[in-house]
């Protein structure tokens, strides 16, 4: 596959249905295929948007729906209708929506730049937490992003008990996945801490059939 670096999108459109396939990849030659079929062939009719002049996660057809960085880390915003808009306007404090260069989608779209020049100085005047208190309290999908050791500590993860605490016999007490699929009938708990390596050779070698003479030989041989 001929792809290297940056972002890029394909969109296409054969008789009247519309086809997009997100990549975070750049095309770097005139011919790219997936499995060695042309693209045109699997998309149709196709036109490549080189995706360079936009950050991660930002999304091409929709604006504001991307993260924006905040006072102390980042908060990911969708603003995915016109009415979503108008609230986020007012959550913000900025007098957009009656700017006719962002009114509707595409007139944002066409001005994302613009857009942009003015959220993000905003963005970066609150905390994260303040965010997404305001934007979730006005009706517009938001959230945080989280470094790895803040999602350990989000209120659903832990309500949820997607990591539980377990007792391990060498390393204490440690943090584990929880079962990450609640059955209200058979819902499933964590009830040992993983294994160190080797702890359970034996005892599957016994269900196997391994005779106990045979398992302390392997023992015995470092095999096991």
């Amino acid at each position: 596959m001929a792809f290297e670096g940056v972002n890029a999108q394909w969109i296409s459109s054969t008789n009247h249905i519309a086809t997009h396939l997100d990549s975070p990849l750049h095309f770097n030659d005139p011919g790219p295929d997936v499995a060695g079929i042309p693209l045109e062939e699997l998309l149709g009719p196709a036109c490549i948007v080189d995706l360079a002049q936009f950050g991660v996660g930002d999304y091409l057809n929709l604006v504001p729906y991307q993260p924006f960085r905040t006072r102390d880390g980042f908060v990911n915003v969708a603003v995915g209708s016109e009415a979503l808009w108008q609230k986020f306007c007012d959550a913000l404090g900025i007098p957009l929506a009656n700017d006719p260069r962002f009114a509707r989608n595409a007139d944002r779209v066409r001005n994302r730049s613009a857009l942009l020049d003015v959220l993000r100085p905003a963005f970066a005047r609150r905390t994260t937490a303040e965010w997404v208190d305001r934007l979730l309290g006005a009706g517009v999908p938001a959230g945080p992003i989280y470094r790895m050791r803040e999602v350990m500590e989000d209120p659903q993860v832990r309500h949820r008990e997607m990591v539980v605490d377990v007792d391990h016999p060498r390393a204490g007490r440690v943090r584990v996945n929880g079962v990450p699929v609640k059955l209200s009938d058979t819902p499933g708990a964590v009830t040992a801490p993983p294994p160190v390596l080797g702890e359970h050779s034996e005892a599957i070698l016994g269900e196997f059939g391994v005779a106990p003479g045979e398992i302390a030989s392997l023992r015995r041989d470092g095999v096991i």
